[in-house]
């Protein structure tokens, strides 16, 4: 048992490596959002007379399901549809089709070593993987906050490949949402709207969710080397495979860097939302200024047409002296004339008044 130093940063796995078996990190493509920590180990045995082997292991992932011909939506992505391995940079969920797990060990093989020719995978005892399926279980309904049916699978592998013939051996252990229990798969336009603050859940809500995953995928391939020898190397690493301390504390801090850019998402998209609402409500209260000012001018005019028709009725007229004062009149009068309290009347404007202070 080796701890799998990283960086010289501290063990990411604990792991069994063979006598003269060499090991390395490296970058997994096939990891989920919700599993952020992306390394997986493999183990070399050196070329010998032409006998070679290689033991891989890809760590624990959760994937969301898709029907064929999904369309997924992501930011600024329209109109494209899910395959395997899609992240959706909306929603954060990594997709992958589930499929039967003898249909899954072909397609990983063939995803990591490339076209194989006359490949055969047979299932085989699984009874060595029941604990580690049982520690499974309790980690993915945590995970998942629902109990989750597993199952594990263990395969005899033979396939050839540029005239070369290989065996080796195939372990995984599947866990799966009742369907029940499965959202709605795909996720979309509509997780989008909600995200934006247009649907009907918070902006702090979780828009989609895994409902499946892997425990691990282990596969040793070889050539020439005695095939009971590499079935017992393969036994041993898949019991005794362990993750090391920097590898949850790798996780926890992208975890945290996530939900940082998240939250930092959320409240970007909340200050759209109330930028948008400020601008809605400042144009209805300029359209409603402009209405009631139009109501105003319109009273106005009304009034005036009322004071009007209601002088023509009465048969007088309005006159304003110089302080602003208003009078009536008889209509018949041109102009008005005031002293004091005496008012005098002109109907042609001839009139002639005597300079002020004289009688």
């Amino acid at each position: 048992m080796r701890n799998i130093d990283f960086g010289g940063r501290g063990a990411l796995f604990r792991s069994f490596v063979p006598p003269n078996w060499r090991w390395q990190v490296f970058e997994d493509n096939s990891c989920s959002f919700s599993a952020a920590v992306t390394y997986g180990l493999v183990l070399r045995r050196p070329p010998q007379n032409e006998q070679t082997a290689e033991l891989r292991f890809y760590p624990f992932a959760y994937y969301k399901d898709y029907a064929q011909g999904t369309m997924v939506t992501a930011p600024g992505v329209f109109g494209q549809k899910a395959s395997d391995y899609f992240l959706d940079g909306w929603s954060g969920l990594r997709y992958r089709k589930l499929v039967k797990p003898q249909q899954y060990a072909y397609e990983r093989l063939t995803a990591v070593y490339g076209r194989l020719d006359d490949i055969r995978v047979i299932p085989l005892d699984n009874a060595p993987l029941a604990r580690r399926a049982q520690d499974f279980a309790q980690q993915t309904s945590q995970k998942l906050g629902k109990p989750a049916q597993v199952s594990p699978h263990k395969f005899k592998i033979t396939f050839s490949q540029g005239g070369a013939q290989f065996s080796g051996f195939f372990a995984t252990i599947f866990c799966c949402l009742p369907v029940s229990q499965q959202q709605q798969r795909g996720g979309g336009f509509l997780d989008m709207l909600s995200g934006f603050g247009m649907g009907l859940m918070p902006l702090t809500q979780k828009k989609g969710e895994p409902d499946w995953g892997r425990a691990f995928d282990i596969m040793l391939i070889s050539r020439g080397c005695d095939e009971a020898e590499m079935e017992r190397i393969f036994e041993r690493f898949t019991a005794e495979i362990q993750y090391g301390p920097l590898y949850f504390a790798l996780e926890q801090q992208e975890l945290q860097n996530v939900a940082q850019i998240e939250q930092n998402g959320a409240a970007q998209r909340q200050q759209m939302a109330i930028n948008a609402s400020q601008r809605v409500s400042q144009t209805l209260s300029q359209t409603s200024d402009i209405v009631n000012s139009a109501c105003a001018d319109h009273a106005r005019a009304v009034d005036r047409m009322i004071d009007n028709s209601t002088q023509g009725i009465r048969g007088v007229d309005n006159f304003t002296d110089s302080s602003g004062t208003r009078y009536e009149a008889d209509v018949r009068y041109d102009h008005i004339y005031r002293r004091g309290d005496t008012f005098v009347g002109s109907t042609d404007g001839g009139l002639e008044l005597a300079p002020t202070g004289k009688s």
